[in-house]
């Protein structure tokens, strides 16, 4: 069963700025799973989806070394592209098994990823 909500091909070109790679491409978006991969200063992002298998995967390298590694295997439920604010950001929630939390990778005005492992009401 796929994801219940997931971005079009055109916010996705429109987030990362850049094209995709389809591990299918005869099937294409969403059918076959997609990498994006971008740089902002000296950060390089790749992000993994598949809709089908409702996996997220996010990779970034500052200066060229591996900083940050975050995988949510088969358990995606909800993936936006929001662009509240003035900022830019692929949203990633979980289903509610209570497992795993939401993921926000912000791109612009500069990358930063936030595992939301508290509620919004309990942080400072």
């Amino acid at each position: 069963m796929p994801m219940e909500e997931f971005p079009t091909l055109d916010e996705l070109y429109w987030l990362f700025e850049s094209e995709p790679v389809f591990a299918d491409p005869d099937l294409g978006w969403p059918v076959s799973e997609a990498t994006w991969s971008t740089a902002r200063g000296d950060w390089t992002v790749t992000v993994r989806v598949g809709v089908y298998d409702r996996t997220v995967e996010v990779s970034g390298e500052l200066a060229g070394v591996p900083a940050i590694h975050v995988k949510l295997d088969g358990v995606v439920e909800h993936l936006a592209v929001d662009r509240t604010h003035n900022v830019e950001s692929l949203s990633i929630a979980p289903g509610p098994t209570g497992t795993f939390h939401p993921v926000r990778l912000t791109l612009k005005p500069s990358i930063f990823v936030d595992v939301e492992n508290r509620h919004p009401w309990e942080r400072a």
